[in-house]
């Protein structure tokens, strides 16, 4: 498998999109800042970009969130454009290929699939680099969160794993070049696009990473984020072989069986319905069966640590450092004391008004108290810590 991953190397560097995907990466990091996905369904799906990058974890985010906004509908484009080039090569030459003892097999494609993956992933994250060399960026770097950025970018790959997985199926399903280039990138910008026509929190958690950032760096759902992964993984297991099966209604490919393909087939299916569910499962029980205002007016209960409301509100910002909204003059609830874990508790009973809104609309405007949770003699994340002193 290695020396047919090294073959399909050199022929990547053979192809000179490859110089283009790096000088795109490297021209958009630079400037690029960090997309801010808003956790709650009743603002905007994204706000104002956060920047200059103030840590390592934050570059990481940068690299990770920028593959689920509209830049990531870039580099989806030149991905497939590799992945395609690679796999027509194969579909041109077929009757020599296929006719080849193991050649024909999952291995050969599976060499042909990491090499676009892995090399496409690479080139994206080398050109990240040049975010560390902006001046703006470098005044106000930390190394805190750096040992986040290798989970970060073992996601980005699954990111592009997906986006090379589909341009593998769309091309030996239709042999068009075109289509296959074509159908990623349509894929990509609609993923994005979706979120601003009012998608739910289940997507949106797919966008961002399940809201990763500098308060919450596995997201506000560790849980949510490493099944979220797992699901990803299992569709493009799912692309691969699917990939392989479309292959048989080929002439060429007649005659040739790969029982292997139907045990990945299973795998991926068992994958995304069994961790896309779990997904579903873990924010539907992190999600309240009131809406915010039914609990800030007091006409429900807040009985247990919900993260959001029936109606997509965020009600607890969890992490290191937590945010609680209660209603106004509401006491802490018993349930605070064992989410503070010998954290400093401050409570704040008047603390202004609270204003959902959705897409620039106010729907209501409530009175609050706050519940703050936070390490002793640490009010803010480390990764912060020159860009507090900045201010």
């Amino acid at each position: 498998m290695g020396r047919l991953v090294w073959l399909e190397v050199k022929g990547f560097f053979r192809r000179p999109v490859w110089v283009i995907l790096l000088a795109l990466s490297a021209l958009l990091f630079h400037w690029g800042e960090v997309p801010d996905f808003n956790p709650s369904l009743t603002e905007a799906l994204t706000g104002i970009p956060r920047g200059p990058l103030f840590s390592l974890g934050e570059w990481g985010r940068l690299v990770l969130l920028f593959a689920g906004s509209v830049v990531g509908g870039l580099f989806a484009l030149f991905v497939s454009l590799i992945a395609a080039e690679s796999f027509h090569q194969e579909i041109l030459h077929r009757e020599v290929l296929w006719s080849t003892p193991g050649a024909s097999g999952a291995r050969v494609a599976g060499a042909r699939f990491l090499a676009v993956s892995i090399l496409s992933t690479l080139l994206i994250l080398l050109g990240s680099t040049a975010a560390l060399f902006n001046p703006v960026n470098r005044d106000l770097l930390v190394l805190e969160g750096g040992v986040y950025v290798p989970l970060y970018f073992a996601m980005l790959w699954v990111q592009v794993s997906l986006w090379t997985a589909l341009a593998m199926f769309i091309s030996y399903l239709t042999r068009s070049r075109l289509t296959s280039i074509a159908s990623v990138a349509v894929v990509a910008g609609l993923w994005f696009g979706i979120g601003f026509l009012g998608s739910g929190l289940l997507h949106r958690s797919y966008l961002s990473w399940n809201f990763i950032g500098p308060f919450a760096p596995l997201g506000l759902v560790p849980s949510a984020l490493f099944l979220q992964t797992g699901s990803l993984i299992g569709l493009v297991i799912l692309l691969f072989a699917g990939a392989l099966w479309a292959r048989r209604w080929q002439p060429e490919f007649q005659g040739i069986r790969l029982p292997s393909v139907q045990t990945m087939l299973g795998v991926g299916v068992a994958l995304v319905v069994g961790m896309g569910g779990a997904v579903i499962g873990v924010l539907g029980s992190r999600t309240a069966p009131s809406t915010a205002e039914e609990l800030m007016w007091e006409v429900a209960t807040f009985d247990r640590p919900y993260v959001w409301a029936k109606n997509g509100a965020l009600l607890i910002y969890p992490g290191e450092y937590t945010v609680i909204h209660l209603p106004q003059g509401s006491p802490p609830p018993s349930w605070v004391e064992g989410l503070a874990r010998g954290r400093e508790l401050h409570y704040y009973k008047d603390a202004g008004n609270w204003t959902t809104a959705r897409e620039g609309n106010i729907s209501s405007v409530m009175s609050q108290s706050l519940v703050l949770l936070y390490p002793p003699d640490r009010l803010y994340p480390a990764e912060l810590e020159r860009a507090v002193h900045q201010l």
